[in-house]
């Protein structure tokens, strides 16, 4: 009974805070701010370096490579085949 009530109430608290949230109207200013933190905290490892002067001193493991030999599936025709297409027949 007590974790019911708990509920109820947090849902009670959250429905009224979401209504106070949708009536406030901000300024242009505050989404450009807001924006401008987004993209400094998503990319905080690779441009704040930058800034700063540091430079990453562990390196990135080496992408494996994958040798692929691809032989033509066709017969040059240039050059005669080994065997003839066809068998010989006696006739």
């Amino acid at each position: 009974m007590p974790f019911l009530l708990l509920v109820i109430g947090l849902l009670f608290v959250g429905v009224e805070l979401f209504q106070w949230f949708r009536s406030i109207i901000l300024p242009l200013p505050v989404y450009v701010l807001g924006g401008a933190f987004l993209a400094i905290a998503s990319n905080y490892d690779r441009g704040l370096s930058l800034v700063l002067g540091r430079t990453n001193t562990v390196a990135p493991p080496a992408p494996e490579t994958i040798s692929v030999i691809v032989e033509p599936s066709t017969p040059s025709l240039a050059s005669p085949p080994d065997s003839p297409a066809l068998p010989p027949t006696d006739s």
